[in-house]
C-alpha cells in the first residue's frame, strides 16, 4: 500500500523460499523477454547437434558493510570490511530455462564455481563459459562426460602438438598462417586434446 513503512524485521520475515522461487521466476521472465527483443537471434543452426547449450556466468551486488560477515568481500585500500553477494548461474539457452541459481558471497570466485557445472552436464551437451571458469581438471572431467566446452584460452596455458611430446608455438603458426583451426593439447601434464581456433581482430 502507497505509504506505508515497512520494517526490515518485516521484509527478512517475508523472504522465503516462495518469494525466492518467485524472483527467480521473474528473472528467468526478464532475460527471456530480452532474448526475443534482439535482433539477431541469440544461437545459431550451427549449436543444433548439441543436446542442451549451457551458459554458465555469475555477477555481484554490493551490500551494507554490516553484512560482511555472512558475504564478505574483496580487500580495499581502508581494510574496513566489506559485503559483496555473488549469484552463480547455469542457463540452458536455447530453452531459456535456469539449470542452477546460487547465492554465494563475493570469495567464492568463478574457478571454484568451475565444477558446479559437472552436476548438471550430460553426453553431448555444449558448455560456454568466459576464463574465470578455466580450470583444466575440470575440463578433463566434461570431457570424460563426453560433452563439449567453448572458452577463450587461458593466458599462459602450455600448448603442445595433438602427439603430446613436440610443443605448439601459438605465435609463430599465428604469425605464419594468420588465423588457425588447428587440434592441440592442453596443459604440460594434462595433455587435453582440444580444438584451438585462432580469428585476428578488426584493428578498431
Amino acid at each position: 500500500m502507497h505509504g506505508v513503512r515497512i520494517s526490515k524485521q518485516a521484509v527478512d520475515k517475508r523472504i522465503k523460499e516462495p518469494v525466492l522461487k518467485f524472483l527467480e521466476f521473474v528473472l528467468a521472465g526478464t532475460l527471456s523477454n530480452i532474448i526475443k527483443s534482439q535482433r539477431q537471434p541469440v544461437y545459431s543452426a550451427i549449436f543444433t547437434p548439441f543436446k542442451h547449450i549451457l551458459v554458465q556466468d555469475s555477477t555481484h551486488i554490493t551490500l551494507d558493510s554490516k553484512l560482511a560477515e555472512h558475504f564478505p568481500g574483496s580487500r580495499n585500500h581502508t581494510t574496513k570490511p566489506t559485503a559483496i553477494l555473488k549469484i552463480q548461474t547455469v542457463i540452458d539457452l536455447p530453452r531459456e530455462q535456469f539449470c542452477h541459481f546460487e547465492i554465494t558471497a563475493f570469495t567464492q570466485n568463478d574457478q571454484k564455481a568451475s565444477t558446479l557445472i559437472l552436476q548438471i552436464v550430460k553426453r553431448g551437451d555444449l558448455i560456454i563459459r568466459d576464463l574465470g571458469y578455466f580450470l583444466l581438471d575440470g575440463i578433463k572431467e566434461i570431457q570424460l562426460k563426453r560433452a563439449y566446452f567453448l572458452s577463450r584460452l587461458k593466458y599462459g596455458i602450455a600448448l603442445y602438438q595433438v602427439d603430446g611430446e613436440t610443443t605448439f608455438d601459438l605465435l609463430a603458426a599465428l604469425q605464419k598462417h594468420g588465423r588457425l583451426d588447428v587440434e592441440v593439447c592442453l596443459g604440460a601434464k594434462e595433455k587435453l586434446r582440444a580444438r584451438l581456433v585462432a580469428i585476428p581482430l578488426p584493428k578498431k
